[in-house]
């Protein structure tokens, strides 16, 4: 997006270049704490560095995936997922013949393994009928963090942090974008 080896980038220029306005990207700037210099911008590989800890990626974490179907095994085997600090350590499924590798393990392993690994995030992507059931099971165990693939509005406390992916929800955002 920006050119390498530049020392400083404006607020306009990243505005610019994320359809945002720049007063926005001065609010999340400030918020992530990125240093800046008035008339010159912000540092790049010093913005780069607070944003990253800002959002916690200079620390690893591990992660774990129940429903090991095609997504779940496309979803476990993302190389992009390493870059960010994200270690799939282990997925679960009811159909242990699915297992391709070590890391593949019975769904009825999955609260001890999250308790005696301390694994405090999951990715969920089974059947919208099992869902629920995996994230109580999750939530119990200790789970912090739920990525929600499977096509079901699941329910968890309120301090659990839940982001639930709709694949056909972009699919129609992207087809009102080819309209327009």
């Amino acid at each position: 997006m920006f050119r390498y080896g530049r020392q400083y980038i404006s607020s306009v220029e990243i505005a610019s270049k994320l359809s945002l306005r720049p007063i926005l990207v001065k609010k999340d700037m400030l918020l992530a704490k990125a240093p800046g210099k008035t008339r010159l911008g912000y540092n790049v590989k010093g913005s780069i560095a607070a944003i990253q800890h800002f959002l916690g990626w200079q620390k690893e974490r591990d992660v774990c995936l129940v429903g090991y179907g095609k997504l779940g095994s496309a979803l476990f085997h993302y190389e992009g997922f390493k870059k960010h600090g994200f270690n799939m350590v282990a997925a679960f499924d009811t159909d242990i013949t699915k297992a391709d590798n070590k890391n593949v393990l019975h769904i009825e392993h999955l609260a001890s393994y999250v308790q005696t690994n301390k694994i405090t995030t999951a990715i969920i992507s089974v059947p919208a009928y099992a869902a629920q059931g995996v994230a109580d099971t999750l939530v119990g165990a200790g789970i912090k963090a739920i990525w929600n693939f499977s096509p079901a509005d699941i329910k968890v406390p309120q301090h659990i942090a839940l982001q639930n992916e709709d694949l056909s929800i972009g699919l129609a955002l992207l087809c009102l974008k080819l309209k327009n």
